[in-house]
């Protein structure tokens, strides 16, 4: 797509094109989400507008998969996904950062959540199997642990910890 952009930016009219752009060769596909640029209407100097997203999938006999980047340079907010098949088992991670706000550094956060699916399970001996493992990590980020205790059981939390579709449910999650 191609937008034509049209605004007042500093108490002047500006004009600008934003843009999406796809890339595939053979088993690599890249993406990346609304870049462009915008320039003021008296002919001033252009501005690049870098992009809100970037993302790729690869689908190679061994290693499938891919993950996306959702950038947010006014907020100083980054987010992602990444699901990656290794020899049939799956790596996954989600993760958010945030390095501040807009004039205050200090309220830099991050948030990922990372887990491992194995498919049939890995045989522990006395007919124990581990199905899949993940872990959360927070920094600047609170649990609320007793809600975490209380949907544990019911199996709540398996969207959100061992999502089927972390790369796609990654906005949801």
């Amino acid at each position: 797509y191609l937008d034509l952009l049209i605004g007042v930016k500093d108490k002047k009219l500006v004009f600008g094109l934003e843009t999406a752009a796809k890339l595939m060769l053979g088993p690599v596909a890249a993406s990346i989400d609304r870049f462009g640029f915008t320039t003021p209407a008296d002919g001033g100097k252009p501005s690049f507008h870098p992009p809100k997203g970037i993302g790729l999938r690869m689908d190679f006999a061994l290693v499938k998969g891919g993950g996306f980047l959702l950038l947010d340079y006014e907020k100083k907010r980054f987010s992602g996904a990444l699901q990656l098949s290794i020899l049939g088992a799956s790596v996954n991670a989600i993760a958010i950062l945030s390095a501040g706000t807009p004039g205050n550094d200090a309220d830099f956060a991050l948030f990922t959540l990372l887990y491992a699916r194995f498919p049939g399970g890995l045989e522990l001996g006395l007919r124990f199997t581990l199905n899949a493992i993940g872990g959360l990590v927070g920094i600047n980020h609170g649990f609320d642990i007793a809600a975490l205790e209380k949907a544990l059981p019911s199996g709540a939390m398996d969207d959100v910890l061992f999502p089927d579709d972390p790369v796609g449910d990654a906005p949801r999650i």
